[in-house]
């Protein structure tokens, strides 16, 4: 079995489409599928399509040993409705930091959460996409304490931002959770809402170069609107 046919039984396996495998390492779909469709035995993805799939690096590549990653266990996050009850997964931001969009089916879950779908979409959240991550940040404090659990909406990953919300955010490779808004010239602010830390501000052609949006952060302790 070559790489392209290895390739397309992970992603079935993982029940994905190739677009959403392609949106997941910021890649093309017509790439995936020309990999799938050809002889080969490597690519210039590997590494973040075995990331994205959750699929053993070496297994991908040569074939040789199990196709699960051995990194760490898996639980199923498929999303199910039980009496208006959503089944939220756990992520760790360590899983969050590797990741270029969040889809139930790319991200490794560690446990699993409850909530009502009619609170979720009172704050305008979509259920199918919200994740929980603890922020074991003091950055939003006193918003958000320290090592409070937070819940994510990964839908509202796209532009344009909505002014002064908070987001789940991947900066640098690091996990992190900011206000954001955008000023008059186009750049970004990173607000804190602890004052110990300083504001950043990002030109809008260098943002997405190391800022990747995850989601917009709806609830914590309190809920927010969207």
């Amino acid at each position: 079995m070559a790489f392209g046919a290895r390739l397309k039984e992970a992603r079935k396996y993982r029940g994905l489409t190739q677009q959403q495998l392609a949106d997941a390492i910021n890649w093309d779909q017509g790439a995936i599928g020309n990999i799938e469709r050809r002889d080969s035995n490597i690519c210039s993805h590997s590494a973040a399509i075995a990331s994205a799939l959750n699929v053993n690096l070496d297994w991908l590549i040569t074939g040789v040993g199990e196709m699960d990653s051995p990194r760490r266990e898996t639980i199923d996050c498929t999303k199910i409705n039980i009496d208006n009850t959503s089944v939220i997964p756990i992520v760790s931001s360590e899983e969050l930091a590797q990741v270029k969009t969040y889809h139930p089916n790319l991200v490794a879950a560690t446990g699993s959460s409850y909530q009502k779908i009619d609170r979720i979409k009172l704050a305008g959240a979509d259920d199918f996409y919200v994740f929980e991550v603890v922020l074991g940040s003091d950055n939003m404090q006193p918003t958000i304490a320290p090592n409070t659990a937070i819940r994510v909406d990964g839908s509202k990953a796209t532009y344009p931002i909505n002014n002064n919300k908070i987001y789940a955010l991947v900066v640098n490779g690091q996990f992190m959770v900011r206000r954001l808004a955008t000023r008059v010239d186009g750049s970004i602010l990173m607000h804190s809402d602890n004052s110990l830390y300083k504001d950043e501000v990002v030109s809008s052609d260098n943002f997405s170069d190391f800022v990747t949006i995850l989601g917009w952060v709806f609830d914590w302790n309190m809920t927010d609107a969207w």
